[in-house]
């Protein structure tokens, strides 16, 4: 199941939508949500700067105790999903293939993407966004009716070479799962 989703400028990590959770699940998911920041830092461009293990820029999958992150980065931005981690890795890329066209496609509809993204000085400007994501989200719920729009051979034979690192490999040993935090 798709827990959470953040859209971040890649450059800056400037956070440009994430879905909103209920009350219950926000408290279930707080800590991995302070860790997706950290890793969407990681993932911008001077994300390899910092010492700890080079992660893929353009796509990978992080493993962090009972949840995954899923991400891609495309176009300088950067789309990153929370699942559970029993969750199917071809579905959770198939769903950020699906929210990477539909954001691409509303900025394009809207005029010069990069220069719209780039001129965003404000956290959560592309928050009319977020029905859009919930509603692609709530497609990718029931995986035994789901129908994606993409092919998921060819989407699960790209999936097997992207790669898969552990958390505390991406964002140091002194990571806890637990706070979200590092541990000193």
């Amino acid at each position: 199941m798709i827990r959470f989703t953040l859209i971040s400028r890649a450059g800056d990590g400037l956070p440009l939508v994430a879905t909103m959770e209920s009350q219950r699940d926000e408290e279930e998911i707080a800590a991995h949500k302070k860790m997706s920041k950290s890793i969407i830092k990681i993932l911008g461009p001077e994300g390899s700067l910092t010492g700890r293990q080079a992660v893929a820029q353009d796509a990978g999958s992080i493993s962090a105790d009972e949840f995954t992150f899923h991400y891609i980065n495309d176009s300088g931005i950067i789309f990153l999903a929370l699942c559970h981690h029993r969750y199917p890795r071809v579905l959770a890329f198939a769903f950020l293939d699906e929210l990477v066209n539909a954001f691409l496609a509303e900025l394009t509809g809207a005029g010069a993407q990069n220069t719209r993204v780039n001129a965003v000085r404000r956290p959560y400007s592309f928050i009319r966004f977020e029905p859009t994501i919930q509603s692609i989200k709530k497609r990718y719920e029931n995986t035994h009716r789901l129908r994606p729009n993409g092919d998921l051979a060819d989407l699960s034979a790209r999936v097997t070479n992207i790669p898969v690192y552990q958390v505390t490999d991406v964002l140091g040993p002194s990571v806890s799962i637990t706070s979200g935090m590092h541990v000193s």
